[in-house]
């Protein structure tokens, strides 16, 4: 009930700063497509597969980089820019393999969802 008095005496301009972490709404808005990346170290380096929110779907392009670098730019252009996420793709870099979640505009989305030779 305190809250909902709160919330009545601040100006709707303002609601959002009342709010953690609105700053991703406008750009999950933005977005239209969540995707899950996982990442594994194997032989010839870090191979990296795509699932669909659901995490049963697999889209068809699969990468393979040399360094973890790539995978640590790939998070910082569509992912969470939350300290917790980056921690934990730090602790799946440490242990060899782990996933996060990416927020990709159609376009990124289609050039994922094409097979490539």
């Amino acid at each position: 009930m305190i809250f909902t008095i709160l919330l009545t005496e601040i100006p709707l301009s303002d609601v959002r700063y009342v709010f953690a972490y609105t700053y991703r709404v406008d750009k999950v808005r933005d977005s239209t497509h969540r995707v899950l990346m996982n990442f594994m170290v194997r032989p010839g380096g870090w191979h990296i597969s795509f699932l669909e929110k659901d995490c049963q779907t697999v889209l068809p392009l699969k990468l393979t980089f040399a360094k973890e670098d790539k995978i640590r730019a790939m998070r910082d252009r569509c992912g969470s820019p939350l300290l917790d996420d980056k921690q934990a793709l730090e602790h799946g870099l440490s242990t060899g393999r782990g996933s996060c979640w990416l927020s990709l505009t159609d376009e990124q989305y289609q050039a994922l969802n094409v097979k490539r030779r």
